[in-house]
C-alpha cells in the first residue's frame, strides 16, 4: 500500500507518514523477521491484515476515541453528526415558522 498526497499538504503528509512508519515498526520489521518476503503481493496481503486488525478489532487510546476500535468510533460520530444536521434541520424550520407567522 502507498499513499500519495499533494505537496503542500503538510498535515496530511504527516499523517500518511506516521501510518508508513507504523506499519514498518509494528508489522513489516516483525514479519520480516519470521518470513523472508519476497513479493510485493505478500506485502500487500500483510498490510491488509494489520490494517483490518487495527481498525476493526483493535482498541484504541487516543483523545476522544475511549478504547474504541476505528471503525466503531467512525460508525457511532457519524450517526451522531447526522443526527445533529438533523436537529438543526428541524431548529431553522422552525424558526422560519415562527419569522413568517
Amino acid at each position: 500500500m502507498l499513499l500519495v498526497v499533494a505537496q503542500s499538504d503538510e498535515r496530511s503528509n504527516g499523517i500518511v507518514e506516521r501510518l508508513h512508519r507504523t506499519l514498518l515498526d509494528e508489522r513489516f520489521r516483525v514479519e520480516g523477521r519470521r518470513t523472508w518476503l519476497e513479493t510485493i503481493d505478500e506485502m500487500q496481503i500483510i498490510s491488509d491484515d494489520y490494517l483490518v486488525y487495527n481498525n476493526e478489532p483493535h482498541h484504541h487510546q487516543g483523545c476522544g476515541m475511549n478504547y474504541r476500535a476505528r471503525t466503531a468510533a467512525f460508525v457511532e460520530d457519524l450517526r451522531l453528526s447526522q443526527q445533529r444536521k438533523e436537529g438543526q434541520k428541524v431548529e431553522k424550520q422552525a424558526a422560519e415558522k415562527v419569522a413568517w407567522n
